[in-house]
Parts: C-alpha cells; sequence; structure tokens
C-alpha cells in the first residue's frame, strides 16, 4: 500500500489518525508503520505534529512545521539513547557483579 495516498498536502488538510485508519482499513500500529516506511524512503516527510490536528506533507511553505517535527523526532532519539546507554551501565554492572561471586 502506498501511504501518500491517503495523505493529504498542507496542514490545514490534515488527516487524522482515526480517519486515515478508516479509509486505509490499517489498525493504528500498521499505519504507523506504513508512515514511518514511507519517511524511511526519502520522498516528502509525512508529519504529525503535537497537538496538531493530524498527519499531512507539508509545503515548501510549511517549512516551521518540518523544523519542529524534525527536532520532536530528535529529542526523541536522545531519550531512546539514554535509555540505551542506562541499560548498558547496568548490564556492565551485573555483569562485574557476577564476576566478583
Amino acid at each position: 500500500m502506498n501511504i501518500r495516498e491517503y495523505i493529504p498536502k498542507g496542514q490545514n488538510n490534515a488527516i487524522s489518525k482515526k480517519n486515515l485508519c478508516r479509509r486505509t482499513g490499517l489498525s493504528d500500529r500498521e499505519l504507523r508503520h506504513c508512515v514511518e516506511k514511507a519517511n524511511q524512503e526519502g520522498e516528502e516527510p509525512i508529519i504529525c505534529l503535537l497537538g496538531g490536528r493530524g498527519y499531512f506533507i507539508p509545503l515548501p511553505s510549511e517549512r516551521e512545521q518540518a523544523i519542529e517535527y524534525m527536532r520532536s523526532e530528535y529529542s526523541r532519539v536522545k531519550k531512546t539513547i539514554r535509555k540505551i546507554h542506562n541499560i548498558e551501565k547496568w548490564l556492565s554492572n551485573i555483569g562485574q557483579m557476577e564476576m566478583e561471586l
């Protein structure tokens, strides 16, 4: 399925996740997977802003919205990296404890 066929251009035309699921017949999880896959293909981004009205492909005049989305994604990645580092630290400590026993 080409999810881009269902995503409108422009924030004013954004489509809610609920309506998008209904139109595509996809579950919430499947929809998010399709959007993620489409965004990895390097075409125009599909974005959904926090507190926004849904998914849309930003217009060139909506550069700020794309930057806002990019910043939120960077923030999410940084938090994930911190969690991974904490798990690595914990695993390292567990390994040291086992060796000491």
